[in-house]
């Protein structure tokens, strides 16, 4: 088994050119904080081909608060990538809550 430090200085050698300590420690953060960021661009896909267009406003607006606290907040690359998570973990929950308060339950069939 490859050691994980062995294989991340590889992989940054690879991706970056370079080994730089800090580089590396960005490099096991960042698919952490990548998957929220694929979940919502999935949903809003998933509600723009299905034409429900009031969560799509919902995903705009989050859209609008997550750029603004990542201008805000993110001013170096630690912070940035903890802002990114816990930003796109909110508009997820956000969005998911939203979309299931207001889905409309399917007609039931009368025999």
């Amino acid at each position: 088994m490859i050691p994980r430090r062995a294989l991340t200085a590889a992989l940054g050698c690879l991706l970056l050119s370079r080994t730089d300590p800090t580089v590396l420690s960005l490099l096991n953060r960042f698919p952490v904080a990548m998957i929220p960021v694929g979940l919502l661009q999935a949903a809003s896909v998933y509600l723009l081909a299905s034409r429900r267009f009031a969560p799509c406003l919902v995903y705009g607006a989050c859209g609008v608060v997550y750029a603004g606290a990542l201008t805000w907040w993110g001013r170096d690359a630690q912070t940035l990538l903890t802002v990114i998570q816990i930003g796109a973990t909110a508009a997820v929950v956000v969005l998911g809550s939203f979309t299931l308060l207001t889905r409309k339950s399917a007609p039931r069939k009368s025999e």
